[in-house]
């Protein structure tokens, strides 16, 4: 081993000292005495004595990475407990008499406390440097420009212990509620917190003095009362089905639909006038019976809602349930009225499956081709698909007896043949032939290769 990777540090003497004070060195007495054994940082050199001492110390520090794991895992105890500003004492990890401000750090489980340089507190980057609702070197700025305002904030502090913290807190309790308030909610909660802050901003800086500083009390009486009102209104609606969730409300947003927006919090709850618009899965999935019954009445099962969704099925005449679908933008804009037990007036069988889409994967389509070939037995004809056809979205439609064909779009397919579902069958096969009538440009299979697909509408050109 080279003499520089043996002077390799495996653990400074800030990291040694703040260990030494962590609850693991109260928790492994032997791990303590081997760290003061040192006065400085440890390094690869000095493994071998640890090693002849204590096996299990070694291997606790013998790599880098794991000195880093107990470093962090010991910083995550400490967190700052009063400034002291200027003060003429050695900081305690590194031992610096010439660094100048001071902050006491305490160990929240075993209650130590270290008097260290703000510089060191900075070389641990899982200590809470938080205080007085700031951070250290926040502090210390406001401490060489302006150190009266250092003591208005450790006054504030007295009055409420969590500083200018309080305001974040409030908004986190705010917004722990999952449902969207009305406006009235919101514009109280906004005005506590605009006077609350103005309040905390005129005394720190020394607009007001201490007995103006006494109304923050109020706001905090009156943030509390806002908040037992808020969740008095969370309990009484949280199984309401129309109320309005942030998720709700953020979806809303996301797509500029701003004025539902405003509808919907005037009260918080969505009405049925603006219910088509709110087509997000955690709405339509609180009427998942409506939807199923609506389904049923037309022989349809509900099979699952996803969040673009709504699937189903339909069996036509024994054959294997097709899969169908439809959005949720398409289900809400169409059928909203059955979120509040209405009929949808007029709904006939041929425009609910003219609204639905046959889902398009291998098996499914090759199902429906196969009721579509049932109801063309004996005739000329029938569709022809594989796996090869599918991945390049085609159909072949045969002539039988011939070596004719013609290439169309699965997708005209899907669109064009939904009234499988609702005609009779003679309807439907009469439907199928005229279609079939239409086509001009049969192809021979010896010009197989020629063949260049076109659109469907030139394939079923007119005279």
């Amino acid at each position: 081993m080279s003499t520089s990777e043996k002077n390799k540090v495996l653990m400074t003497k800030e990291e040694r000292n703040l260990i030494i004070k962590s609850n693991i060195c109260d928790e492994n007495e032997n791990l303590k005495k081997i760290l003061r054994l040192f006065k400085g940082s440890i390094k690869v050199k000095d493994l071998w004595k640890i090693k002849n001492i204590d096996v299990e110390v070694y291997n606790l520090i013998k790599t880098r990475d794991a000195v880093e794991e107990m470093k962090n895992s010991s910083s995550k105890e400490w967190a700052p407990k009063q400034y002291m500003g200027k003060i003429k004492k050695p900081c305690e990890l590194c031992g610096n008499t010439k660094s100048e401000y001071k902050t006491t750090i305490l160990n929240r489980i075993n209650n130590n406390v270290l008097l260290v340089g703000t510089r060191c507190i900075h070389k641990f980057s899982e200590i809470n440097k938080d205080l007085y609702g700031m951070t250290i070197y926040e502090l210390e700025r406001i401490v060489k420009k302006n150190p009266a305002k250092l003591d208005r904030i450790v006054y504030f502090n007295k009055i409420c212990p969590y500083g200018k913290n309080i305001f974040s807190m409030w908004q986190n309790k705010y917004n722990e509620f999952e449902i969207s308030f009305p406006n009235e909610y919101d514009d109280e909660f906004s005005n506590i917190l605009k006077k609350g802050k103005r309040i905390y901003s005129l005394y720190i800086n020394g607009k007001i003095d201490q007995n103006e500083l006494k109304n923050f009390n109020s706001y905090m009486k009156e943030f509390e009362y806002l908040y037992n009102k808020c969740k008095k209104f969370h309990d009484d609606n949280k199984n309401n089905k129309y109320i309005c969730t942030k998720k709700i409300e953020k979806f809303l947003l996301d797509r500029g639909l701003k004025i539902t927006i405003e509808h919907i919090k005037r009260n918080g709850k969505i009405t049925q006038d603006i219910a088509k618009y709110i087509y997000h899965i955690d709405f339509i999935k609180r009427f998942k019976d409506n939807i199923r019954k609506m389904f049923l009445k037309y022989r349809i099962q509900l099979k699952e809602i996803n969040n673009m969704y709504i699937k189903c099925s339909y069996e036509y005449e024994g054959f294997d349930p097709i899969l169908l679908d439809i959005s949720l933008q398409n289900f809400s804009n169409n059928f909203s009225n059955i979120f509040y037990n209405l009929n949808i007036n007029n709904l006939t069988k041929t425009e609910l499956f003219n609204l639905l889409m046959i889902d398009d994967n291998y098996n499914n389509v090759y199902d429906f081709l196969g009721i579509l070939n049932y109801i063309l037995r004996g005739t000329s004809y029938n569709f022809y698909i594989n796996e090869r056809f599918y991945e390049k979205q085609q159909i072949e439609l045969h002539k039988n007896n011939t070596k004719q064909y013609v290439i169309v779009k699965l997708n005209d397919i899907l669109k064009k043949y939904m009234y499988v579902f609702y005609l009779s069958p003679s309807k439907i096969k009469l439907n199928l032939l005229d279609d079939i009538e239409l086509i001009k440009n049969w192809t021979n299979e010896e010009e197989k290769e020629k063949y260049k697909i076109g659109d469907i509408s030139k394939e079923w050109a007119t005279d």
